[in-house]
Order: structure tokens, then sequence, then C-alpha cells
């Protein structure tokens, strides 16, 4: 049976990032990394592989008053004959100083592929992408709290959709950058 936490030797990780502005207004940054498991007691041993990137802009490079980011990974994995892939991308512009709205798609492929007979937590070989695509509105009226609404459409399962509406609030407390109490 695999493990799934394991720790020490056997566990290699490899990243790179690269990026810079283009102009005063925009900047950005890419990166791949990936992760190696060589499995226990006969387990397969697991690869992941993540691409990343990030673009952001803000007029003369002041974020302050307005800004917006546009960010998305994708990643591999692959696990004896079983290959999870997945995905995301979403951006949020911030149209006034306290105002910010965004969207976001993420994608997940469990199967990724036929899984191996001895697999026993591989999923049912169907052919289903999971998929949830969301919309949010957020006011941020003080340094210390945000009211955000959110509407997200999830499928995680074949002909089944999960409507949300969401309404958070978040307050911080405690020590920040301004003072240390």
């Amino acid at each position: 049976m695999p493990h799934a936490s394991r720790n020490g030797a056997g566990v290699g990780a490899l990243y790179a990032h690269t990026g810079g502005d283009v102009g005063e207004s925009h900047n950005w940054r890419a990166g791949a990394s990936y992760v190696r498991v060589r499995g226990d007691d006969g387990a397969p041993t697991t690869n992941l592989a993540i691409a990343d990137f990030v673009w952001k802009w803000a007029p003369n490079g002041n974020g302050r008053e307005q800004n917006f980011k546009l960010q998305g990974e994708y990643f591999a994995q692959a696990i004896g004959d079983w290959k999870p892939k997945g995905a995301y991308a979403q951006g949020v512009y911030q149209f006034m100083p306290e105002w910010r709205v965004g969207a976001r798609y993420d994608w997940l492929d469990p199967k990724g592929g036929v899984p191996s007979s001895d697999d026993i937590f591989a999923p049912a070989p169907v052919d289903f992408r999971s998929k949830k695509a969301s919309v949010m509105l957020d006011w941020t009226p003080s340094e210390f709290s945000r009211i955000r609404l959110q509407l997200a459409r999830s499928q995680t399962q074949p002909d089944v959709t999960d409507n949300q509406f969401f309404i958070q609030y978040i307050l911080s407390l405690g020590a920040h950058g301004a003072h240390r109490y």
C-alpha cells in the first residue's frame, strides 16, 4: 500500500522563476516546478510538474488606486499509469481604492488516463473533468475588514451542478505592520 506522507530520502524538488517589468505599469513572473516522490514497498513513484504565471498592471506602477492581477497555474501528475491534471486562471481588478471585482475558472481531470488495475486509490475510469467558475465583488472599508460577495457554479460530479452564493466578512485583529500590539 502506498505511503502518502513520506518525508526524507526519496523526495526531491526543483523549481525556477523568472520575471520582470514591462514599462512602468506592467510586470510579470513565470515559473516551473517539479517534485518527485519515490514510493515505499513497491508503491509507484509520483512525479508532479507545475507551471505558473502572473501578470500585474498598475498605472505608472502605483497600485493604490487601481490595479489588475491575472494569474494561472497548470499541473500534471503521474503515479504509475494514472495521470491526473488540472489548472486554474483568475483575474482580480481593483477599479477604485476600496473595491475589487474578480473571476476564476478551474478544472481537474482526476483520471487523466486509465488507472492501473492494481491502483486501489484511482478513480473509476469516467470521462469527466470537474470544473468550477466563480465571480466576486468585495469592499474593503478599512485595513482591518473586508466584505465579499461571491457566486460560483461547481460541477464536481457528472450530471450534478452546485450553484453557490457566499457572503463573507473578514476581520483582522492583532499585530501588523503599523504597530506590534
